[in-house]
């Protein structure tokens, strides 16, 4: 891998797997699925994620055999179309999740490293695949490129959320307009043949997120900052002084609680798009 800086969002990604693999036994990273009941618990993360896997492998047409997963992560979900039947090739920007990819899928899938908006083929595809990765990429390059990598007849899935218009600032990042979002497909040769709101049901995980740094993370923090209070209170100091403003946005943005499900129903609009190319 080449030395280039981590941005933060890698890095909570692969935070994120280390947690997941070590501590719940699964690689899955994208947000769960809490139907039927299924309480927000973080025992209960990998059940919720594998009720959003099977949601999402429902919504593939019938007809599709080979599919582009755009922005694959751990390479999990990849692996699990590939025991589905499907070809399954990626690409993905170069990152240790890629690198993890790699080992899973082995010589199962071919894992081609740059932004999808660099992405480059001769290959075509039945489908292009945006879970959770629909958000990193502008729009029209987004759009437009897995346009250009489809089959005719072929099919755009995007599982992802959009940011909405409530009023007031949000704690939650992330998300392309949705307003924006949904007044702009038309432009394209697509039709949409599905859309579904699963806003609710995946909420959930950000209340079992929070719980995870309420009752674990922020208790560790403030124990970090009173050794380094008694041991160093100098360097502390200084390391206050220099960067007060992320040190409060962290305590904000994580630790003050309106990190939680509600926010994020107030706030973002998750939602399953299924086009056709016309």
């Amino acid at each position: 891998m080449t030395n280039r800086k981590l941005e933060s969002r890698e890095i909570g990604l692969d935070l994120g797997l280390l947690l997941f693999k070590n501590f719940l036994d699964t690689d899955y990273l994208h947000y769960g699925l809490f139907t039927d009941g299924l309480q927000p618990k973080i025992t209960n993360i990998p059940v919720a994620q594998e009720n959003y896997a099977q949601m999402l492998i429902s919504m593939i047409p019938m007809n599709v055999k080979s599919i582009l997963d755009v922005g694959c992560g751990s390479g999990r979900f990849a692996h699990t179309l590939i025991e589905k039947g499907y070809s399954v090739d990626c690409v993905s920007p170069e990152s240790i999740l890629t690198d993890y990819a790699e080992e899973l899928l082995k010589n199962k899938s071919k894992i081609v490293k740059c932004p999808f908006q660099n992405y480059e083929s001769k290959k075509r595809y039945d489908l292009v695949l945006f879970s959770e990765s629909f958000q990193y990429i502008p729009i029209k390059s987004a759009v437009s490129n897995a346009i250009h990598h489809l089959h005719q007849n072929g099919y755009i899935l995007i599982s992802d959320f959009f940011k909405t218009d409530a009023p007031g600032k949000s704690p939650l990042g992330g998300g392309h307009s949705l307003k924006n979002w949904e007044g702009l497909y038309s432009e394209y040769p697509l039709e949409l043949k599905l859309s579904k709101d699963i806003t609710n049901e995946t909420a959930f995980t950000i209340d079992v997120a929070n719980q995870l740094s309420q009752n674990l993370l922020h208790p560790i923090w403030k124990l970090i900052l009173q050794s380094l209070n008694q041991r160093y209170p100098r360097i502390l100091k200084l390391l206050k002084w220099k960067f007060n403003p992320k040190l409060n946005k962290i305590e904000y943005k994580y630790f003050s609680g309106e990190n939680n499900g509600d926010s994020f129903r107030k706030y973002k609009r998750y939602m399953v798009y299924l086009f056709q190319k016309v």
